[in-house]
């Protein structure tokens, strides 16, 4: 008799745990599933530490190669302060602020004025008047006119000699140079 009694209550246990049991269960897969995609992320992320990398490394290996053409044909330099600036007056006067506009104004309080609404003032109102046009002295007067083409004998156009863009002597001078430079570069080339 007693075991007919406990028996629900052991039904209750039973599925209780196992209901605690399919938690758990669905609580490690989540915490599983969490770490494998935090794993993806560290790999995704030294995926591009290393492209990175070898983007740095390509480019340094290039410097020289980079340095031969700056020296031959770019001819770069690092910016000096006299590109800015006239004298070294200037320079050491350059770093010294100058208060700005807002620094220099003066703060004013701003105030607004409201108007009373059962005070607002009322719209003017004005009737228009109009006077009709006079009537035409000939009614029979058309408004509009008719125009019509008359053709006139083809008159020819005077002939023009197109102007030349560059005169002779700029042609020769740029030839003249043009030579100067295949010579030079075609002596720099047999050097290397």
């Amino acid at each position: 008799m007693i075991t007919k009694g406990f028996k629900p209550m052991g039904w209750v246990a039973g599925v209780a745990v196992a209901a605690l049991g399919c938690y758990m269960l669905s609580l490690n897969v989540a915490a599983e599933r969490a770490e494998l995609e935090s794993v993806e992320r560290q790999i995704i992320a030294a995926k591009q530490d290393i492209r990175q990398l070898q983007t740095e490394l390509g480019t340094r290996g290039r410097l020289a190669q980079l340095d031969r053409w700056n020296a031959e044909v770019l001819a770069l330099s690092a910016p000096g302060s006299a590109q800015f600036l006239d004298n070294a007056v200037m320079l050491a006067r350059f770093d010294q602020q100058q208060p700005t506009i807002e620094q220099r104004a003066k703060v004013h309080l701003a105030s607004l004025e409201t108007v009373d609404q059962r005070e607002a003032p009322q719209a003017k109102v004005i009737t228009a008047s109009y006077e009709p046009a006079p009537a035409l002295d000939k009614p029979g007067q058309p408004l509009v006119r008719r125009a019509s083409l008359i053709v006139t004998e083809d008159k020819p156009l005077p002939k023009f000699k197109p102007a030349g863009l560059l005169d002779a002597e700029l042609i020769a001078e740029i030839r003249d140079t043009a030579k100067v430079e295949k010579k030079q570069s075609e002596g720099g080339v047999g050097g290397q």
